[in-house]
C-alpha cells in the first residue's frame, strides 16, 4: 500500500510517528492491520520520503510532451511507443540518473507515472539527446501526436 500525500502528525516524541490518511483508506488501512497482527504480529515495513510534485498531466502538459516526443520517434525508428519509451527510460537511468527500482538482481527504470516534475524533465531531455543523436527534429507544438 502507497499512501501519498500523508499529514504528520507531531507527536511530541522522537520515537512514535503519526499520519493522517484519507477516510477512504479506513477499510484497506484495517485489513491491512488485520493481517500485520495475525502474520507479522503486528510490525510493519515503512518507507517514508519528502513528498515530491509528479509530473503534469492533461493539455501542454509534460506527460502529454513526453509521450509526443515517444510516437514521434517510435515512427521515425518503426518500433512500437512502448519499446521506446522503455528505452529512453533506460538510456535517462544510464545517463542522466533517472530513478529505478530493483528487485533481485533486476532493476527497471521507474514509471513515468510516479516520476516527479524534474524526473520527467529528464525523460523530455532524453527525448532531444537521443532525436539529436538520430539526426531528427522534433515536433514542438500544440499538434504533438498523442
Amino acid at each position: 500500500m502507497e499512501i501519498s500525500r500523508a499529514k504528520r502528525i507531531r507527536t511530541n516524541s522522537p520515537t512514535v510517528i503519526s499520519f493522517e490518511v484519507s477516510a477512504s483508506l479506513t477499510p484497506e488501512l484495517r485489513d491491512l492491520f488485520q493481517n500485520g497482527i495475525e502474520k507479522a504480529g503486528d510490525v510493519y515495513t515503512l518507507e517514508i520520503g519528502p513528498f515530491k510534485k509528479t509530473r503534469t498531466t492533461g493539455p501542454y502538459s509534460q506527460n502529454k510532451h513526453l509521450n509526443g516526443h515517444i510516437n514521434q520517434l517510435a515512427a521515425a525508428e518503426h518500433m512500437s511507443e512502448t519499446i521506446m519509451k522503455k528505452y529512453i527510460k533506460v538510456l535517462a537511468a544510464a545517463e542522466m540518473n533517472y530513478p529505478t527500482e530493483s528487485y533481485r538482481g533486476i532493476i527497471e527504470p521507474i514509471s513515468e507515472s510516479k516520476a516527479s516534475t524534474v524526473e520527467c524533465g529528464y525523460l523530455i531531455d532524453m527525448c532531444h539527446i537521443h532525436a539529436s543523436r538520430l539526426g531528427l527534429s522534433l515536433y514542438e507544438g500544440e499538434g504533438w501526436i498523442n
